[in-house]
């Protein structure tokens, strides 16, 4: 299913079925970015071969098994929802400045101010200090794939 081309309003509803995970994921953000909340992936189904049957998504605050048009707590609002937990992304930019920050020896506060001066104020970058932590440790642990020993073999 081409999520950009979904029923006008745009509402979820049961038994949708989508060409793939990243599409259903895509959908399900646009629409609870709009009702003022965040998602998370809750759990997943898979059938004997490992295809994805289902998957079920939650509001990253409550984690409701249930659908409701109104919520128990407190919604974000619109000037801060690209800070939602489902909506921050380091954009391949900012990893590549990222990384050029670490080359130079910037430490990761250093780095992360430096791009919220560039995109004229912190709420302007469009991820937290923590989600560049996450970047950067996961960075590190690809370069790490083949383990310490494995990439010591190679650098020799």
């Amino acid at each position: 299913m081409d999520c950009t081309k979904l029923a006008e309003d745009g509402i979820p509803e049961l038994r949708m079925e989508f060409n793939n995970e990243e599409d259903t994921y895509k959908f399900y953000n646009k629409y609870v970015f709009r009702m003022g909340f965040s998602v998370r992936k809750d759990y997943l189904n898979k059938d004997k071969d490992g295809v994805v049957t289902s998957r079920r998504y939650s509001c990253c605050k409550e984690g409701v098994k249930c659908k409701y048009e109104e919520h128990n707590h407190e919604l974000h609002i619109t000037q801060r929802a690209h800070m939602m937990p489902s909506q921050r992304k380091v954009s391949e930019t900012q990893e590549f400045q990222t990384k050029i920050s670490e080359d130079a020896g910037l430490s990761l506060k250093q780095s992360h101010e430096l791009m919220g001066k560039e995109a004229g104020g912190m709420e302007n970058v469009g991820y937290t200090r923590e989600d560049l932590k996450r970047y950067l440790r996961t960075r590190r642990e690809r370069s790490l794939k083949y383990g310490e020993a494995g990439s010591m073999l190679n650098y020799f």
